[in-house]
């Protein structure tokens, strides 16, 4: 009875940890150059003795405090708000819905997505489809059916959120 909630707690940090570091590399490319209003606003903030000094050590090391706190804020953005919404939520079966919503995306909408735009730009690059993973599967036709199964069920799960909804309210 209780290991759909302990579960669920269970993996949240890890789901913050992805999510934050996902939201950090949306914003450009994490790994080698941070976006520029991290390095100019806040940097700034935490590190002024770092931004006076213009040697190469204390850029490198402006680099690395800067990644840090930056990943540190991105986690705090993907793991603070559900912690907030669960003051309000105290119902589990609503709190699984949501979650079950998260993973349409994760598990339907995503990689069929994915799948389409990688698709597309191997035709624009004139590259190949065939690899070690190519097979009858591996089709575009494939891609609707599954888009049609994820928005049927996601259209579903959601009418059962605004059901329950209406219905505490």
């Amino acid at each position: 009875m209780f290991f759909p909630a302990l579960d669920t707690l269970s993996v949240f940090p890890l789901i913050a940890n992805t999510l934050g570091n996902n939201l950090l590399a949306s914003t450009g490319n994490a790994s080698s150059e941070l976006p520029s209003w991290i390095d100019k606003h806040i940097l700034t903030v935490f590190y002024d003795s770092l931004i006076q000094s213009p040697n190469q050590d204390m850029t490198s090391e402006r680099r690395y405090k800067s990644a840090r706190i930056t990943s540190i804020l991105f986690r705090l953005v993907a793991a603070v708000p559900p912690l907030f919404l669960s003051l309000y939520v105290t119902d589990l079966s609503f709190s699984l819905q949501l979650a079950g919503l998260c993973g349409l995306y994760v598990a339907f909408f995503a990689p069929v997505l994915l799948y389409l735009e990688s698709s597309k730009r191997l035709r624009q690059d004139g590259h190949s489809f065939t690899n070690i993973y190519f097979g009858w599967w591996s089709n575009e036709t494939f891609c609707a059916p599954i888009l049609f199964f994820a928005i049927f069920s996601f259209c579903n799960v959601v009418y059962h959120i605004i059901k329950i909804c209406l219905k505490v309210s």
